[in-house]
């Protein structure tokens, strides 16, 4: 009798830890199969908590779980619930729309299968008229790139039913679903990352207009030689970028030497200026011959046929537009 009544007091004991266990786990398999309101939106006189089976939506057969609980916790059963899922018309694709078929899984927890038609972001429009006749509305927004269902507007807290969000608060900017679609906002949970950006855009390579420099000659003539003969040749300033023949500046040396041969007491019986020689000098200054080649003249006593031209700048070539023997007139880019 006692061992029959020690065994039959084990297995009632054992019966009861099964069921002890059993019971927990039904409690962890409830709270895991219901979303928590808690962490939901309080809409109206409702908290409400949405999530989405699979958690990220797909392209094809979707369900949204939905519980709904009092203001005291109270899971809410046998209320009206309707849902919209619609992505606006963008372009020329037209306005899609999925209208779920709900039903009352659980006591308060509500499921509404529907459909996507494609990848991208949706919105969602959720009703809740409880028994007593109050509604109120939610609006969500998901989308298939992310787990995340967001919750955009809804009834007040402490509204009547049927109203509609208060204003939104200083600094906060909302966009209706349609909007939304035109200008391709996509939303997406916060997280840190690293911003990169490629950016592509068409422009113009040019050099600095402050640093260049061009030659041109204030009389005409032929290129004789050319010592810096293509473009993107270093040069350095004073460097001679190419020989010209002119018989303008040829006779302004030879005017030059004439002048410097007269003797200041002969000015009175030659007929000639004795500030000729500073003005032959002048007029070679003006055309851009340096005082250099301007003294070398004077010490050979002899014109120079073929005078270099040099570099007033140091840089780099960018346009040549003559080679030797090329013809040019005053003022012509060289």
């Amino acid at each position: 009798m006692n061992a029959r009544g020690t065994f039959v007091g084990g297995a009632f004991a054992g019966g009861l830890a099964l069921l002890v266990a059993g019971a927990v786990l039904a409690g962890c398999a409830r709270r895991e199969d219901r979303p928590s309101p808690a962490t939901g939106p309080r809409v109206g006189a409702f908290r409400v908590g949405v999530e989405n089976k699979p958690t990220r939506p797909v392209v094809g057969d979707n369900t949204l779980r939905i519980a709904v609980n009092d203001s005291v916790g109270s899971a809410v059963p046998g209320a009206e619930v309707k849902v919209l899922v619609v992505m606006q018309a963008m372009g020329t694709m037209p306005r899609m729309e999925s209208r779920g078929v709900v039903r009352e899984a659980k006591p308060g927890l509500y499921e509404a299968a529907y459909g996507l038609s494609m990848a991208g972001e949706w919105d969602v429009d959720v009703s809740i008229r409880s028994r007593e006749g109050a509604e109120v509305t939610a609006a969500y927004r998901l989308s298939t790139s992310t787990k995340k269902i967001l919750f955009v507007s809804g009834t007040p807290a402490g509204a009547a039913g049927g109203a509609v969000a208060s204003a939104p608060a200083a600094g906060v900017v909302l966009l209706d679903p349609a909007r939304r679609q035109e200008i391709g906002v996509r939303t997406e949970p916060i997280s840190k990352k690293s911003l990169q950006a490629t950016i592509r855009a068409a422009g113009k390579v040019a050099y600095d207009e402050t640093r260049r420099a061009e030659i041109s000659l204030k009389f005409s003539g032929w290129v004789r030689s050319i010592q810096v003969d293509y473009t993107g040749r270093v040069v350095r300033r004073g460097e001679a970028l190419l020989s010209v023949y002119s018989p303008e500046l040829l006779a302004a040396q030879q005017e030059f030497l004439e002048a410097l041969k007269a003797a200041p007491g002969a000015a009175a019986t030659s007929g000639r200026d004795p500030e000729l020689a500073a003005a032959a000098r002048q007029r070679l200054l003006l055309w851009d011959i340096t005082p250099e080649q301007i003294d070398a003249i004077a010490a050979t006593g002899k014109p120079v046929e073929a005078i270099p031209i040099q570099a007033p700048v140091g840089g780099v070539v960018v346009e040549k537009n003559v080679v030797r023997g090329s013809s040019f007139m005053a003022g012509q880019m060289l």
